[in-house]
Order: structure tokens, then C-alpha cells, then sequence
């Protein structure tokens, strides 16, 4: 589940996962699994499309499925499209 906890961890090391495996604390290491990195890259890619009017009708549906099975409450939701 993508909490604000694990946004704020992604959003200090800027979506570098790679930075987060040689300079991440173990806690933050604890809270923010790889699959989770790669669900919020996935969302980030989705709202930014979605801003832009791009999206078909399918991949929207996919992506609200994907939203609301990983997205612990709908202020996360807004937070991933600010940052998008």
C-alpha cells in the first residue's frame, strides 16, 4: 500500500531508487519496498499522461484498478498528482 510515508521517501531521493539502496537508512529501507518504488513511478507516469489528456479509455480503467488497490486513501492520490 503507497502511504505519504513512502511518497516522502521517494520525493527525498528524487525517484532515484538507486540512491535510496547506497545512502537510504535501514528504517527507510523498512517502510518503501522496490515493488512499491515501481507502483509510484508507474502511478507519477499516469497522472502526468492523464494531466495531458492522453489517456484511452482502457488504460484508464487499468490504472483506476491499480489506483485502488494500491493507494491507502485519497489523499495519497492527490499527493502523486501534485507530483506528477
Amino acid at each position: 500500500m503507497i502511504t505519504l510515508d513512502k511518497l516522502a521517501i521517494y520525493k527525498r531521493y528524487r525517484g532515484d531508487i538507486d540512491g535510496l539502496a547506497r545512502v537510504g537508512t535501514v528504517q527507510e529501507k523498512q517502510i518503501i519496498t522496490d515493488n512499491d518504488w515501481f507502483i509510484i513511478d508507474e502511478l507519477l507516469q499516469y497522472f502526468a499522461v492523464k494531466k495531458k489528456g492522453l489517456i484511452g479509455d482502457d488504460y484508464n480503467s487499468k490504472m483506476q484498478s491499480k489506483i485502488d488497490q494500491n493507494i491507502s486513501d485519497e489523499e495519497v492520490a492527490d499527493e502523486l498528482e501534485r507530483m506528477a
